[in-house]
């Protein structure tokens, strides 16, 4: 397949040039600002796990029980299919879309909402372990890598099945920058309570400013980085982002006894921590999406 050309709104992107180690590793493509591929033919693998919606391979009660509301403004909403329906929409009618997820209620809600698009196949499956009888033109995963133990092997093994001149596409999240430009009681206690239950459950809280060093270890061509966020303050604050990660861990939370949806204010806290910002007149950074993309030889 011809290696797709990458557009950008701001820049041309130059298309991937050298490999390391061995030729046939893999290759990204990812995106923050409108940077894509004009065309993916035939075949693509995606995969993704919404932030707000995080569950490490070991410990299953860190997924969303459900039993707590959701603070997020629809249009940021990010479901399992997603990325799928964007890769669809690249390959066309004629190409083919396997997306993969290990949650079979992801599965069962994103069938029921695409099962009309027939170049989407869904399959669930653990990225640690899966063995495809196929190759792909491209491979798509939005934050995955920081699920598994080791995100190396996971790209190592991805890599397998992508043609020559494929596209391997990571997206992955930094949780660990200075999230508000002011300190406040309420942002310090809901930024302590993630970061220290992402570390005890192991999830890579650095994953994305990581990704380079990944692709590398795993044999893969450097790849060309991206990097968005969201950003703002007052009303246009995005502190649901954060409330929704909480939120997610809760069930964890609870169970361990280290706070419970009452104590917290779970129904209260976007307002209360958007509140505390619009006082101090500060602006709320969200999480760092790192993109990184290659092509293979």
């Amino acid at each position: 397949m011809p290696i797709p050309k990458v557009r950008s709104t701001t820049r041309r992107v130059p298309p991937p040039t050298g490999t390391r180690n061995r030729p046939a590793a893999g290759g990204t493509y990812a995106r923050t600002e409108p940077i894509r591929p004009r065309r993916i033919r035939n075949r693509t693998f995606t995969t993704a796990r919404p932030i707000g919606r995080l569950r490490p391979a070991d410990h299953p009660t860190a997924h969303r029980s459900g039993t707590h509301r959701r603070h997020e403004r629809p249009r940021h909403r990010h479901r399992c299919g997603d990325v799928a329906v964007i890769a669809a929409d690249l390959v066309g009618p004629s190409g083919h879309v396997l997306a993969v997820d290990r949650s079979p209620e992801a599965l069962g809600g994103a069938r029921r909402r695409l099962g009309h698009r027939q170049e989407i196949e869904f399959a669930e499956a653990d990225l640690t372990t899966l063995d495809l009888d196929r190759q792909f033109d491209a491979i798509v995963g939005r934050a995955v890598l920081m699920h598994v133990s080791s995100p190396v092997e996971v790209l190592e093994r991805l890599s397998r099945h992508l043609r020559p001149g494929g596209l391997m596409v990571m997206h992955e999240f930094d949780l660990t920058q200075q999230w508000t430009s002011v300190s406040t009681p309420l942002w310090d206690r809901v930024r302590t309570l993630i970061l220290q239950t992402f570390e005890s459950i192991g999830i890579h809280n650095t994953l994305g400013r990581d990704l380079f060093a990944a692709f590398r270890s795993a044999g893969l061509p450097d790849p060309h980085l991206t990097l968005g966020a969201p950003v703002g303050g007052g009303a246009e604050a995005p502190s649901f982002g954060w409330v929704n990660v909480l939120a997610g861990l809760l069930p964890y939370l609870e169970q361990q006894g280290i706070v419970t949806a009452d104590e917290i204010g779970i129904d209260s806290l976007t307002q209360r921590l958007t509140d505390e910002l619009d006082a101090e007149d500060a602006t709320l950074l969200g999480p760092l999406m790192y993109g990184a993309y290659c092509t293979v030889g």
